[in-house]
């Protein structure tokens, strides 16, 4: 499984914003972020809006606005932020994330459980690790 320049943009953001609120609750600015994590200002904002789509951040408007975390960093999990930028249209079905169009093999496919077995194996292990156990 590859795991696309997005997500990693993602959970760095992600993991960023929540060692730099724990201590003071601040919300952090984009600018800030991108910069200190090194990531397009134009990719973050886009990856800031499926991150907040999908609950794992919220933003704080006005001056000294910014982004903090939704919820406690142990209760986010790997597969949460994979599923909130890369993965959201996922529906079991397909074999590959990716698959853009329907499988003209789906029906007479005999290989397709083991891709499915394997996707769910993946989710399962992707759960288990949490932001907050980054370090």
């Amino acid at each position: 499984m590859n795991f696309s320049l997005k997500t990693e943009y993602a959970l760095r953001a992600l993991y960023f914003i929540g060692q730099e609120t724990k201590a003071n609750e601040k919300p952090l600015g984009r600018e800030q972020i991108a910069k200190t994590q090194k990531i397009p200002i134009h990719f973050l904002e886009n990856i800031l809006i499926d991150l907040k789509k999908y609950g794992l951040v919220k933003s704080v408007r006005g001056p000294g606005g910014g982004y903090l975390l939704a919820k406690p960093s142990e209760e986010i999990n790997l597969w949460d932020i994979y599923a909130a930028v890369d993965y959201k249209d996922y529906d079991g079905i397909k074999c590959f994330p990716g698959l853009t169009k329907e499988c003209d093999q789906l029906d007479a496919c005999k290989v397709k459980s083991v891709w499915f077995e394997f996707n769910q194996d993946i989710k399962t292990n992707m759960k288990k690790y949490k932001l907050s156990e980054i370090n």
